[in-house]
């Protein structure tokens, strides 16, 4: 029994570690701690979980926090359409339901985030004929995963402006 307590401290641990540097998904979690029940060469489910639960009634476990934290954070500095954050999260084990009612109930106009991350590059492609400009908006954007709707309308708007 002394050896599980041993195993369950070391998982949680790592697991602080881990989560001191940003909030993760509980799927990261997980992996991280098999990992390390690897190294430990040792394979206790029990206290795999015990662990986990440990983590969820601390707070570090949450992944509706996670997606709204992973949300912001890709909004706030260099803005990516929602297709893109969707495979993001998916790719932390959450579910596509649960993201997508998250994304799409908080956050502002995929519109205003194109727009706004295309902004600084605008400036730098102030003086290119037209329709350079126009593949270089539609490169950029798609690059940062937005949709080719969204891409089409902030073109005839920089063009629109442009022209005025």
């Amino acid at each position: 029994m002394e050896e599980h307590d041993d195993v369950y401290q070391q998982l949680l641990n790592v697991a602080f570690r881990y989560v001191s540097v940003r909030p993760r998904s509980e799927k990261e979690l997980r992996d991280i701690l098999q990992k390390k029940l690897h190294v430990l060469k040792t394979h206790n489910p029990i206290v795999l979980e015990k662990t986990i639960k440990r983590l969820r009634e601390l707070g570090y476990v949450d992944d509706t926090k996670f997606v709204h934290w992973w949300i912001e954070q890709r909004q706030a500095r260099k803005p990516i359409g929602s297709p893109l954050i969707i495979f993001q999260l998916m790719s932390k084990g959450i579910a596509k339901d649960q993201i997508e009612q998250i994304l799409y109930s908080e956050t502002e106009n995929e519109q205003a985030l194109a727009f706004r991350a295309v902004e600084k590059k605008l400036l730098l492609w102030k003086n290119i004929p037209q329709l350079q400009l126009k593949r270089k908006i539609y490169d950029f954007l798609g690059r940062r995963g937005f949709r080719t709707g969204v891409i089409y309308k902030i073109i005839d708007e920089v063009i629109h402006n442009k022209v005025q």
